[in-house]
């Protein structure tokens, strides 16, 4: 049974909509309308699943947000 993870997204007092957005669509690969939604999300919950699948996935682009300085976690599916 193959374990699915999550990449959520939290919302911070250092980036801009448009920093969120800009790395959703160009790391993420969300388009604008998804990274859009996501950051208005984000904005007013606190947090959003940004992405699913396998960890190796998740773990890299993981990495790759945070160092763009999104603050971003990874938990496990539910089941």
């Amino acid at each position: 049974m193959k374990v699915n993870y999550q990449l959520l997204l939290f919302n911070d007092n250092k980036n801009s909509f448009e920093d969120v957005i800009i790395g959703l669509t160009q790391i993420a690969q969300h388009n604008t309308f998804q990274a859009e939604n996501c950051a208005y999300i984000v904005h007013y919950k606190g947090q959003c699943v940004i992405k699913n699948g396998p960890k190796q996935n998740i773990l890299k682009l993981c990495n790759e947000l945070s160092s763009f300085g999104l603050k971003v976690k990874i938990q496990k599916a539910a089941e």
